[in-house]
């Protein structure tokens, strides 16, 4: 049995896609790694750029998987998006995204469904895009005040292991349309997402522990808001890694008691 982890480091916000499953498949070891870190004392929290899934279908899925699980311990780019919305006074938005997206924002602000009447724009994945929605998210974000992205990532893989576009193909051309920046990215790297784990655990940011498999996503996530960050199955200068997340347990450990770090 490890020892209890140091007070250094109180939580861990671990990233899902890539890190602790791939698809519908947990990553090998992945239900073990999570079971001995919550045995060092530490919270473990999962932060997802997903916005098409809510917190509850997230921590089903977990379950099954065999890593116990709560809603609350899930941490989404849409929920992210709806907090900024909210501390940006609630105002009457246009949702370019999924179902899902639409319900958390529609639990801060107005939904509207004509573009030219929103006073915020939120974006989000939609693997059903076409011609019509970037029109009509291009009218949106050219009538609003406030444009909301719930995150930039490039690309995707699936459980085929193939590329495939994500909601940064989408973003780009509402900014190249509009000639707009957002006023928020919500999810990782920004610091938005931990804006609301802070909020919900009370935790501050250089209490948690930041371990995924992406440098431009998780890694500049812990950068930004000032953390640590563990790059699981990669290796770059300079930054804490490790081959796969059953190593993630001992060095948790092993960087909580570090005075170096």
């Amino acid at each position: 049995m490890m020892a209890p982890c140091s007070p250094r480091f109180k939580a861990i916000a671990m990233d899902l896609d890539g890190t602790v499953y791939n698809g519908s498949k947990a990553v090998q070891g992945a239900a073990e790694a999570v079971a001995e870190l919550r045995a060092t004392g530490l919270e473990v929290l999962f932060c997802t750029n997903n916005s098409t899934k809510t917190g509850k279908q997230i921590s089903d899925k977990l379950c099954r998987m065999g890593i116990p699980c709560t809603a609350d311990m899930i941490y989404t780019s849409g929920d992210a998006a709806a907090d900024c919305i909210r501390k940006m006074g609630s105002p009457r938005t246009y949702v370019m995204g999924s179902d899902v997206l639409k319900h958390s924002i529609s639990a801060v602000s107005e939904i509207t469904n004509v573009p030219e009447d929103a006073k915020a724009l939120a974006v989000g994945f939609d693997p059903t895009v076409d011609y019509e929605k970037i029109t009509f998210g291009v009218r949106a974000a050219l009538a609003t005040e406030k444009i909301v992205f719930c995150n930039e990532d490039a690309v995707f893989k699936k459980e085929d292991g193939k590329i495939y576009p994500g909601p940064g193909a989408v973003t780009a051309a509402i900014r190249a349309c509009s000639k707009r920046e957002p006023d928020a990215v919500a999810g990782k790297p920004s610091v938005y997402m931990m804006n609301s784990i802070e909020n919900r655990t009370g935790l501050e940011a250089e209490e948690i522990l930041v371990v995924g498999d992406s440098f431009d996503t998780d890694i500049m996530f812990a950068k930004n808001c000032g953390t640590v960050g563990i790059l699981v199955g990669e290796k770059v200068p300079g930054i804490f890694a490790a081959n796969n997340i059953s190593e993630i347990p001992q060095l948790a450990l092993k960087f909580g008691t570090s005075d170096c770090l």
